[in-house]
């Protein structure tokens, strides 16, 4: 077994913390794009090593994943319904629908959580197995088009205190 480049600097500490940047969900597709363009004579290492950083049923099934948590931005969260255009379309009918609102902002923003969320419930079994030290999710706070950033506040304050999917 070869390791990457990730975790030889992860084996340098046993605290060290290397965090998937972009939703779990788009990982699989993204390892396959990886995979697509490989040398030949390394896809067999390189598959094995970005399925030891992360594999969702491997996750699921032990907690266990080589990332300790993931970061994640509206941008980032766009390419996750990208990815699944179809699904997408109908999660926001859905959203937007169950708001009673036709505020675009307001529907991005809770489009924006269901990503999170749902990425979020793809590791919670590691931030159960480290007991809460390992899988969190950071979902980058968006500012929304309030100048004075009220809406940004406003947003923080309704977020849950304490990690739930």
């Amino acid at each position: 077994m070869s390791m990457n480049v990730l975790e030889k600097l992860a084996a340098t500490n046993p605290d060290c913390e290397i965090w998937w940047d972009s939703s779990p969900m788009i990982y699989s597709g993204w390892k396959a794009s990886v995979l697509k363009d490989a040398p030949a004579e390394k896809r067999t290492d390189w598959e094995a090593q970005l399925t030891r950083l992360f594999d969702a049923e491997h996750v699921s099934a032990t907690g266990e994943m080589g990332f300790r948590g993931v970061t994640t931005n509206p941008p980032l969260s766009l390419q996750a319904i990208q990815a699944d255009p179809a699904f997408w379309a109908d999660e926001i009918r859905s959203l937007a629908t169950a708001s009673g609102s036709d505020d675009i902002e307001s529907i991005y923003w809770n489009i924006y959580l269901d990503v999170v969320r749902r990425g979020a419930a793809m590791i919670r079994k590691v931030y159960e197995v480290s007991g809460g030290k390992y899988g969190l999710v950071s979902g980058r706070l968006i500012r929304g088009s309030s100048p004075t950033g009220r809406a940004c506040l406003n947003r923080a304050c309704s977020l849950p205190r304490s990690p739930r999917t």
